[in-house]
């Protein structure tokens, strides 16, 4: 049987080594190293975020007043889009009795160099799975009244959206 050889195609070929970097100039790294992550810039922890994500999708069940996001750890455009979350929810039969709390099933932080962190998760909400994207920044909180702890920078859940 004769071996038909079509454009970009060889049949019947024996595997061969891999090719060494010195024989095959394609193989040899043409980029630079990847960028390293600068000094002081610490991401957040997937614990962190899975907390304020909790809290916010209590918020969204109506287990937990919406006055408990504003201890200053998310943006004032989340608490603005917390009514059209909880309609959207209602609307898909989420709100109904002895249903269940949404939780979340999974967490993805994307790591970057900047002070601005994606992330995305899966969460059950109201007996659906849904996506969840949004962002998190690195921010100087301003000290409470009375609080004995100094201003220090944590991270603020500055967007977040039900997919």
């Amino acid at each position: 049987m004769a071996l038909q050889a079509l454009h970009g195609f060889i049949y019947l070929k024996r595997p061969e080594g891999p090719p060494s970097a010195q024989s095959c100039p394609s193989t040899r790294l043409t980029h630079a190293d990847p960028p390293e992550r600068p000094r002081g810039l610490n991401y957040p922890r997937r614990e962190d975020i899975g907390r304020l994500l909790i809290l916010w999708l209590e918020s969204v069940d109506g287990r937990r007043s919406p006055r408990s996001l504003k201890n200053g750890r998310f943006h004032p455009d989340i608490l603005a889009q917390l009514g059209g979350h909880q309609r959207l929810i209602q609307a898909g039969g989420g709100k109904q009795a002895g249903a269940v709390a949404s939780k979340i099933k999974t967490l993805h932080i994307q790591k970057t160099t900047t002070p601005t962190v994606r992330f995305c998760a899966s969460a059950v909400i109201g007996g659906r799975v849904r996506a969840i994207a949004g962002t998190t920044k690195l921010v100087r909180l301003p000290k409470k009244e009375g609080s004995p702890r100094p201003t220090q920078k944590q991270w603020r859940v500055e967007t977040l959206q039900i997919i």
